[in-house]
């Protein structure tokens, strides 16, 4: 099962103050004051007094990266005692909570580091595989509890989704046997492995003395933390508001950019305003009514009549939004056909009129239909056989095929008679 929630892990820093703890107003402030310096945000911000101790400050805050909290805390108060960040996990303490005698636990394999060697010409004569690994490190590894080869690459995979691993830096590796043989077989139990890692330019130039010592003690880390892993959610990966902040805003400048793009495309090729403006009321109109279903069906599903219509808790993910994108194509095609045909009836005369739309909608209203019914058609089978995999996306594209029918020729062609009166007024004056 894949868990979403708007709950977040936390980091939690003691900081001590030599006199009286501020407080929690002051305190606030100056952490605010301080992540102006730094790129990135103390987010969800929680400052507590420790009942404890009166000039200890407790301070919480979503954001993980544990150098930057450290970084803007000891800036706010540069006379205070800034503790090591530690993960406050309280959303894997929820979920392993919640189901406690049915995860299946990850143990600790108890590691023992027994060699490391730096890999070098010496070592690549012998073991010519090792060359893309040239100024890196080799570590040889046991462990006590065995574990097949699979289990342990996949845990060096699941590393990077602990929320305290993610100051680690990432180099290129490869986990092998201890003849510095690829692990072939993935069920293969294992009491000891190798593990060869290199920085991207370690075979074009000699590491100073703290490059190479801050290199190895990233990589043990690694490799213990890998190993000692002991846990049943695997990946907790965790988003800062920024960033979901950013792609809103994104998202809002891409859906104004598009919209912009598709009036002038049609303002251009039909020679009026009003047929953009009409074309994108119509598709607004589709996504909004789709949109405002699929939000409905969270309360009908589950009810007597949301089991007889296979309508169930359908969520926005990855084949919701290709459904919308592919309703949103064909609304729109849907709607030019009908604008094509009001160009034609129009002719070489100025001004529209009742009339011309009307004699254009009667035209072409035999091919929406069957062409929306066809589809239709198509759709409903999907929904029906197609399983609960495909039918939120069946469902908004049957949906859509319906509101997308009816706002062509009931509300995009009779917009472009906006104005005409008043234009035709204007003229005989």
């Amino acid at each position: 099962y894949e868990i979403s929630t708007t709950e977040t892990n936390r980091l939690v820093v003691d900081v001590t103050v030599p006199q009286a703890a501020p407080s929690i107003e002051e305190a606030t402030a100056a952490v605010e004051r301080a992540q102006t310096k730094f790129p990135g945000t103390l987010t969800n911000l929680l400052v507590k007094q420790d009942a404890n101790a009166a000039g200890k400050l407790v301070i919480s805050t979503s954001q993980m990266n544990q150098s930057l909290v450290k970084d803007v805390l000891s800036a706010a108060f540069p006379q205070a005692t800034v503790s090591e960040p530690r993960v406050d996990e309280v959303v894997n303490n929820a979920i392993l909570t919640a189901f406690a005698d049915q995860l299946e636990i990850q143990q600790d394999l108890q590691p023992t580091i027994t060699s490391k060697q730096k890999i070098s010409e010496d070592l690549i004569t012998s073991y010519p595989e090792l060359i893309d690994f040239l100024g890196g490190i080799r570590i040889e590894c046991a462990i006590e509890q065995p574990a097949t080869a699979g289990e342990i690459v996949q845990r060096f995979n699941d590393l990077a989704f602990q929320p305290d691993m993610q100051d680690l830096q990432s180099y290129s590796y490869r986990i092998l046997d201890t003849n510095l043989n690829e692990m072939t077989d993935p069920n293969q139990p294992v009491t000891s492995f190798v593990y060869v890692s290199a920085e991207a330019d370690a075979g074009f130039r000699e590491p100073t003395e703290d490059e190479w010592e801050r290199f190895v003690n990233n990589e043990e880390t690694k490799v213990l933390a890998a190993t000692q892993l002991a846990s049943s959610l695997p990946r907790v990966r965790q988003f800062d508001p920024a960033v979901g902040a950013e792609q809103k805003t994104r998202a809002l400048i891409a859906i104004i950019l598009s919209l912009f793009a598709i009036v002038t495309y049609i303002w251009v090729r039909f020679g009026d305003v009003r047929y953009g403006i009409a074309a994108i009321t119509a598709l607004v109109h589709d996504v909004c009514i789709t949109l405002g279903a699929v939000a409905a069906c969270t309360y009908i599903a589950g009810t007597s009549i949301g089991d007889l219509l296979l309508i169930g808790d359908f969520k926005i993910n990855l084949a919701m939004i290709a459904a919308f994108l592919t309703l949103i194509g064909y609304s729109l095609n849907d709607t030019i056909v009908v604008f094509d045909r009001i160009r034609e009836n129009r002719g070489k005369a100025r001004m529209l009129n009742a009339q011309v739309i009307t004699n254009s909608i009667n035209q072409t209203i035999s091919r929406t239909l069957m062409t929306s019914l066809t589809t239709f058609i198509v759709v409903l089978i999907m929904y029906i056989f197609g399983g609960s995999g495909l039918r939120g996306f069946t469902f908004a594209i049957g949906l859509g095929i319906i509101v997308g029918t009816y706002s062509s020729i009931a509300i995009a062609a009779p917009i472009l008679l906006i104005g005409v009166k008043a234009d035709k007024g204007k003229g005989k004056k």
